[in-house]
């Protein structure tokens, strides 16, 4: 493969994908170094639902939905991590399923939020339709058709509202080892460390008395 990269470099040509995919210098046997590194960084952020824990008392609205994002968060950065060291058709399913289910998993945390957690009906209907749409979506890659335009318009419908720019605007890799989609996931880090600074300083806003209270800042 790099002898076909140099190649093209010689004659002066943009190095395409292979087979839909950029070449990355490898390390230590990982295929894409830099989006592995950065995927166990966002699993790592999401464990600041220990933060949260200590910060917001249990009876807090949504206590327990944020845990469950939290959660869904871990595991679907690690499949990432997984995908990026090792890509194989099992790694590729892990990887594209969980982070379906991380994006409906957050427009179920919408749904709670603006509706509120009291009003358990419109939730469980709300959860449903969720976990119907994450079947049929599951049903489909897996048992019609693995395609990777339907995946995509899927995930990007279902997250219109996040930052997607990088992920869209793909390029060659920098140094043969960062890439649009790595750069996506290192700009995720910081977001998800100040997404849990926000759920604490909303859910203790939520609890006072007053709806303002005496809020902690996440330091």
């Amino acid at each position: 493969m790099w002898a076909t990269v140099d190649a093209y470099h010689l004659d002066g040509s943009r190095v395409p994908q292979f087979y839909g995919k950029w070449p990355f210098v490898r390390f230590a046997g990982v295929q894409e170094p830099a989006s592995m590194v950065f995927s166990l960084l966002n699993a790592l952020c999401h464990l600041s639902i220990v933060l949260y824990r200590s910060k917001v008392p249990s009876s807090t609205p949504l206590y327990y939905v944020w845990h469950g994002m939290a959660l869904v968060g871990v595991i679907t950065w690690l499949c990432a991590a997984i995908f990026h060291t090792r890509e194989t058709p099992l790694t590729e399913k892990l990887d594209y399923f969980s982070a379906f289910a991380l994006v409906l998993y957050n427009i179920f945390t919408l749904t709670c939020r603006v509706i509120g957690t009291d009003f358990k009906f419109p939730i469980a209907l709300a959860a449903l339709w969720l976990i119907i749409c994450y079947c049929y979506h599951i049903y489909y890659l897996s048992f019609v058709l693995f395609d990777y335009g339907y995946n995509m318009m899927m995930n990007v419908s279902a997250g219109l509202l996040a930052l997607l720019s990088l992920e869209l605007g793909d390029f060659p890799p920098l140094w043969w080892i960062l890439d649009a989609h790595a750069l996506w996931h290192a700009g995720t880090v910081p977001m998800t460390l100040l997404w849990y600074s926000f759920i604490i300083d909303d859910a203790l806003h939520e609890k006072s008395p007053d709806g303002r209270g005496d809020v902690k800042k996440m330091v």
